[in-house]
């Protein structure tokens, strides 16, 4: 059997699903068939008694929330999941609902060989023939019991509708039927307000997730409580959670697990949860991650875990698994299995190239330079930059700009000839003299003509071109308007910004041309974004480099051959449907050049703060990664920092800020920062101990740190770690040195750990307060929990009003920071991120704190 047969059977095969309608999210209808395709081959998976499974979609916004809840449902309808509902077990005075009316159980009882349902409404008591009662669903309210009249109407009501249903509206009033009755619950991680919303907006045959299924959400201490309208009671059959640790916690409250299914929509969620995810697979529930390609890069930590993982891509898409209609979703599945990604080298006579070369070589020798050859070098960089990803021709203006720059580096570059080493004057002095060569008039930029040639050629009705973050894309724009309507061609160009692409959900167009080899990250995000068909990227010869080995990593991850083995034993089949592919022979790292070079431009511009090495045995340094703002300010966070993001604030009006480590921030987020180095979340949720009657909890929450610190005196991480597993811990060295490292921390998630921790640092003091420690862990998490949705709120009350005062802004554009006044924080800046740059050694005086160039 080859695969597109297996695929075409699935999809022929009226499943249960094959009766359902969707609707909702974006325009998307039926059951997607890479979802319908995808239950039926976890199914198999799980009954082929595997348990942990990574399922990679060419997108995840929708398919994950869509594949959690229809799992459900198909597992409820083929019965791998039944009702308890049997009104046997009712209990006599017990609350029961049937649509908006409210009764009370009576009794049960057998008349004239008929079993009748007696229930009391407000007026009477009414006897049911058990098989034409309508289905009661458990309750929780005050509410005062409804009136006869409208409980008779309500049930001719039900009765009339079951006779006009269709088959699908069936299975679907079946399903609400037995609402509150289902035993069985399916655990989903996600953001919890995008679940929501998708329950209110995802309808299945007219009525929405909410409606059809009881929801439950779990808290940080794994409190569970239903956001069903109508004060329902049961056992939700799906619980939103915000991360694995409220899982647990639920797990703890006796609460049952059937599957849990989780949105991996950054790396941060397996790295910063493997602790927990370990003792997650210590229960025995299967475990089935979802993500998408661009997040699927660094799944390595999940497969050393026994986790399988199955690809969605060109070989395993076929074109039955995306509808003809093509809304958003079958629109990326499409691009994907379709995707074409084309390399043009463009000749510039070896003078671009040679200039990055150049700079390459020399940055060494600028590092001990005088500050004056820093700025020369600086300056040069940021024209060739400027060289190789233009994509429209100089100014006369720009011209002038250009040159006058030369100018300025010749005369310092004479200045400075007696200070600085023959090789390095000779450097910059070839240099120069190859920017003078391309600067002539008539300036000509190889990448302008190829594009020129690309549009005249291939006649695409749309394209998409994707230029550098520091230019004026209007200007690039109204260049290639005039272009096409110069030349008369009908085609269409849209140009954007690298953040403007990043944002939008989908690119109509047929083509997305790149104006060169950006960074490794932002290729990855346009290359693997499926937001078109087909991409072209711009190289020059340095940029060739860059791209080789980058992309050779990639592919090497992408096919792997895990594809192959996990349909080898979900379909139980020895039958190959791909080869394996040898691992693509890796170049030599040239990919690194761009980063070093940056490297050396952030340390000359941060000379003040950096330090030559990192010394591990002296706390004065630290690693940190450097973050620029708008407003000449800057900071140097250590990789564990929490940076408060307010995008979905700003952006998306939503009422929620977001934790983020600096390596999770992107150019263009807006953050929320105090010049103090004091945390803004930390300090209010000690303001909410304190009131609480809880101050100085934290200080009982963190012995077990105070523990591992003194250890750490005497001891290695090494000489730590192996202490720790022969006090009987089970964790891996990545957890243990998180707890060491993670200033956020507050404390292990095994109450074990803690005697871990007390047994291998002989601390007889921890070991007895275990408990206590323990529970103020769980109070001070609390407290964090609460403070974070308290600064929510206030952080977007205050920058919705300061927006309303400083009238139209345009966020996309902004230059100042913004300044804010929190209640019980004090004066806060809200700031654009413009620049990321890579880790490097400081002073510990000056990490997490903002700073100033000024």
């Amino acid at each position: 059997m080859e695969w597109s047969d297996y695929v075409r059977e699935e999809l022929l095969r009226k499943s249960c699903l094959y009766s359902l309608e969707v609707t909702g999210g974006n325009d998307f209808t039926g059951v997607p068939p890479i979802i319908r395709v995808s239950i039926d081959l976890l199914n198999r998976f799980l009954s082929a008694g595997e348990k942990y499974l990574v399922m990679v979609f060419p997108e995840r916004k929708e398919i994950s929330f869509l594949l959690t809840v229809l799992k459900i449902i198909s597992d409820i309808l083929e019965g791998r999941v039944q009702s308890e509902y049997n009104p046997a077990l009712f209990k006599k005075g017990q609350k029961l609902k049937c649509k908006n009316c409210i009764v009370e159980f009576d009794r049960l009882e057998i008349t004239n060989e008929e079993q009748l349902l007696w229930v009391k409404n407000a007026d009477c008591s009414v006897g049911i023939p058990i098989d034409l009662a309508p289905f009661f669903q458990f309750v929780e309210t005050s509410r005062l019991l409804s009136k006869d009249i409208n409980f008779s109407r309500i049930k001719r009501q039900i009765r009339k509708e079951r006779l006009a249903m269709t088959s699908g509206e069936r299975l679907v009033a079946s399903l609400i039927d037995n609402k509150t009755h289902f035993k069985c619950t399916f655990f989903y991680v996600s953001q919890v307000n995008k679940a929501k919303e998708f329950t209110n907006s995802v309808r299945i045959n007219g009525k929405t997730i909410k409606e059809i299924l009881l929801i439950g959400q779990s808290d940080a201490e794994g409190n569970l409580k239903i956001v069903n309208a109508g004060q329902l009671a049961g056992e939700p059959a799906i619980v939103l959670a915000p991360d694995l640790y409220a899982v647990n916690e639920a797990v703890k409250q006796n609460s049952e697990v059937k599957l849990l299914l989780v949105d991996v929509s950054n790396g941060n969620l397996i790295a910063n949860q493997l602790d927990v995810l370990d003792e997650l697979k210590t229960k025995g529930f299967p475990v089935i991650f979802l993500t998408d390609t661009l997040n699927s890069f660094d799944l390595d930590v999940l497969e050393q875990r026994g986790f399988w993982v199955w690809r969605w891509d060109e070989e395993s898409i076929t074109s039955m698994l995306y509808d003809e209609h093509l809304n958003q979703m079958d629109q990326r599945i499409k691009n994907c299995a379709c995707k074409k990604i084309e390399y043009i080298s463009c000749d510039e006579r070896n003078t671009i190239s040679k200039i990055f070369f150049l700079l390459h070589k020399n940055r060494q020798d600028i590092a001990d330079a005088a500050q004056n050859v820093s700025v020369i070098y600086d300056k040069l960089v940021s024209l060739v930059f400027n060289l190789i990803r233009a994509m429209i021709p100089p100014s006369d203006n720009e011209l002038i700009l250009f040159n006058s720059h030369l100018e300025f580096c010749e005369n310092e570059l004479k200045a400075a000839k007696r200070f600085i080493s023959p090789g390095l004057y000779d450097g910059f002095t070839e240099m120069i003299k190859r920017f003078k060569l391309v600067f002539e008039k008539p300036v000509v930029y190889p990448k302008i003509e190829m594009v020129k040639h690309i549009i005249r050629e291939r006649k695409y009705n749309k394209i998409c071109m994707i230029v550098s973050d520091q230019v004026d894309v209007i200007l690039y724009q109204q260049y290639w308007e005039a272009f096409c309507s110069s030349e008369k061609i009908i085609t269409a160009v849209r140009v954007l910004n690298q953040n403007q692409y990043w944002e939008a959900d989908l690119i109509q167009a047929d083509v997305t041309l790149v104006c060169g080899w950006l960074n490794r990250d932002r290729m990855k995000r346009i290359l693997y974004s499926h937001k078109t068909p087909e991409y072209i990227v711009f190289l020059y010869e340095c940029e060739e480099r860059w791209k080789n080995s980058q992309v050779a990593a990639w592919r090497n991850v992408l096919h792997k051959g895990n594809k192959r083995r996990v349909i080898e034993k979900a379909l139980s089949s020895g039958h190959s449907f791909w080869a394996d592919q040898q691992p693509e022979q890796m170049t030599e790292a040239a990919s690194d050049e761009v980063a070093e070079i940056n490297m050396v431009l952030r340390e000359n511009r941060y000379r003040q703060y950096g330090v030559r090495s990192l010394d591990e045995e002296n706390g004065d340094v630290t690693k940190a990664i450097p973050v620029n703002y708008i407003g000449g300010y800057f900071g140097f966070y250590k990789s564990t920092h929490k940076l408060i993001s307010a995008n979905d604030i700003v952006l998306h009006g939503k009422n929620e800020i977001r934790l983020l480590n600096p390596n999770k921030i992107s150019v263009g987020d807006f953050v929320i920062v105090r010049e103090a180095s004091r945390d803004i979340v930390k300090e209010m949720a000690d303001a909410i101990l304190e009131n609480s009657g809880h101050a100085g909890l934290r200080d009982l929450a963190t012995k077990w740190r105070v523990a591992l610190d003194v250890e750490g005196i005497f001891s290695s991480f090494d000489e730590i770690f192996a202490k720790l597993q022969n006090s009987g811990c089970t964790k891996d060295a990545g957890t243990v040195r998180q707890w060491i490292k993670n200033d956020s921390t507050i404390s292990p998630q095994d109450k074990r750990d803690l005697e871990f921790i007390a047994r291998a640092t002989d601390d007889d003091v921890l070991l007895e307060q275990i408990d206590r420690v323990y529970e103020a862990g769980k109070l001070v998490k609390s407290a964090h929990v609460q403070a974070g949705r308290n600064l929510s709120t206030l952080l977007r009350t205050q920058i919705a009003q300061k927006i309303q005062d400083l009238g139209q802004i345009d966020l996309y554009n902004l230059w100042e920071p913004i300044p804010l006044y929190i209640d019980g924080v004090g004066n806060v800046k809200m700031l654009k991120v413009i620049d990321i740059g890579m880790e490097m050694v400081v002073e510990t005086a000056n990490i997490n704190r903002l700073l100033s160039e000024f």
